[in-house]
């Protein structure tokens, strides 16, 4: 508010109109379109973007979408906690509004941190595809390919609806390995 701009306080009379009421009002300028915010969400996700060029995950999604994955040697009883969701999430990755390229690099730099941290089970919410182009999930079936081909990831499902159902995957992570 500018200092020639004062706010005046007056009695409203009830034969006095809405025109009447708001003579004189002046609508607010713009800030911002959504489209230079949406530049401006992007270059700060850019900025904050680590880079890591070691990534081997290979982009040929499946022809089914994986629902559940588990490698082998895990235990069925250890899965079956893991869709009942009975581990407790340590760490939480939210991928919504990235490109592929960027939630790939988010998703590595994630898992390597988890895995420093001693995390066993995260959640990663990748969204239910509902707000894209193609009215078809992008995100989800991209993650969970990735997820399968990583060697600290040991298995992985839906999460349950408290933690965001289709929305999020839920995944059991290897143990840190200590040198």
């Amino acid at each position: 508010m500018t200092k020639s701009s004062k706010i005046t306080y007056r009695q409203i009379e009830r034969n006095e109109s809405f025109a009447e009421l708001i003579q004189g009002v002046v609508p607010y300028k713009k800030v911002a379109s959504q489209s230079q915010i949406k530049k401006i969400k992007q270059s700060k996700i850019n900025k904050n973007l680590p880079t890591n060029d070691a990534i081997c995950w290979h982009d040929h999604l499946p022809a089914t979408e994986l629902l559940d994955y588990k490698k082998s040697g895990v235990q069925d009883r250890v899965t079956r906690r893991l869709k009942r969701g009975t581990y407790p999430v340590k760490r939480e990755l939210d991928l919504h509004g990235l490109r592929l390229s960027e939630a790939r690099i988010c998703l590595s730099h994630f898992l390597n941190t988890a895995q420093e941290h001693r995390a066993i089970c995260i959640l990663i919410i990748h969204g239910k595809g509902l707000n894209s182009r193609s009215a078809k999930s992008v995100l989800r079936p991209n993650v969970r390919n990735w997820l399968s081909q990583d060697e600290r990831v040991l298995a992985f499902t839906q999460a349950p609806k408290n933690l965001g159902a289709e929305g999020a995957t839920y995944v059991l992570l290897r143990g840190a390995r200590t040198s």
